[in-house]
């Protein structure tokens, strides 16, 4: 089996990531070591594509997707794979070099899949375990970077300064980057902030909904956001729109003050519907509290409604 990957693992431990296996080297090889196979039937996809938590355990992509192994344990599972399809699975290593970072001060998971060429622009993807492990909403979600950061390599930095345990990402144009919390810029770009909300059918998506009004809640200190109503025959349609797809009478909330905003009022009918919340101003960030639709079945739904 062919080695992909060599991970150091503990003081005493040496795994030989594998195509299709793992196996561990214990002690020092000339005096004494021994390897064995860990376990067979799933692999390390590359040098670059694990990380440590903060328990010890090994994150680390296989052929198949995202992989778990718990400190202790002689077998991986899986993980992610309800929350992201297939977006890490049959990963091209021809065209994509992926790394990945685990956190340890937001207990996250990075995982960039960066395009070799060094001029397109990835999806990547961020996993959050305690949110799954808490089984609520979120566990993982995509993330972009700005053209030329695409991340190279990435590194967790631990200190006993709290401020000091971080990510550090080598972008594409040579430069090394962090994450710091608070900053409405992404290294002096503007951020493009955007939310889709799920698709809201009714009664079971055989009737066309019609939407009375939508009532928002900012926290007090955001800043302002664009709100935009689209509607389409089914939830996969609308899904599929762009975020700048046109919509039903966009407006602002929060121009003046964050709290209660003042409920929008409307007659939109459509098989589907949802609403984006979108931010593109300059040093401004958005906090949403809480969004109310009040949605009523309108008839059958036809072809083309």
């Amino acid at each position: 089996d062919e080695i992909t990957g060599l991970i150091p693992w503990r003081d005493d431990y040496l795994l030989f990531g594998c195509r299709d296996s793992f196996w561990i080297l214990r002690g020092d090889p000339g005096f004494g070591g021994r390897m064995d196979v860990l376990f067979r039937g799933c692999g390390l996809l590359t040098q670059d594509a694990h990380a440590f938590d903060h328990r010890g355990g090994l994150y680390f992509l296989a052929p198949g997707g995202l992989m778990y192994l718990a400190q202790g344990s002689s077998r991986p599972v899986e993980v992610a794979r309800e929350r992201l399809g297939n977006q890490l699975t049959n990963i091209n290593l021809a065209t994509v070099q992926p790394c990945m970072a685990f956190d340890v001060q937001r207990t996250l998971l990075y995982i960039y899949l960066t395009p070799i060429n060094g001029t397109t622009n990835a999806v990547h993807v961020v996993y959050d375990p305690m949110s799954e492990e808490a089984d609520v909403d979120g566990g993982a979600f995509l993330d972009e970077f700005a053209t030329g950061h695409q991340p190279r390599a990435v590194a967790s930095v631990i200190s006993d300064s709290d401020t000091d345990r971080q990510v550090l990402i080598a972008g594409q144009d040579g430069m090394v980057r962090r994450f710091v919390d608070g900053q409405n810029t992404d290294d002096g770009s503007t951020i493009d902030a955007w939310i889709k909300f799920a698709p809201m059918e009714v009664a079971d998506g055989s009737a066309r909904g019609m939407l009375h009004e939508l009532q928002c809640t900012l926290n007090n200190d955001s800043g302002p956001v664009v709100w935009k109503l689209l509607g389409a025959a089914s939830a996969v349609e609308v899904n599929s729109l762009a975020i700048g797809a046109a919509g039903l009478l966009p407006g602002t909330w929060g121009a003046t003050a964050g709290g209660f905003q003042q409920p929008v009022r409307l007659r939109y009918s459509a098989g589907a519907l949802q609403v984006t919340l979108r931010q593109q101003t300059t040093g401004a960030a958005f906090e949403l509290d809480r969004l109310v639709g009040v949605v009523s079945a309108r008839g059958r739904r036809r072809v083309g409604a």
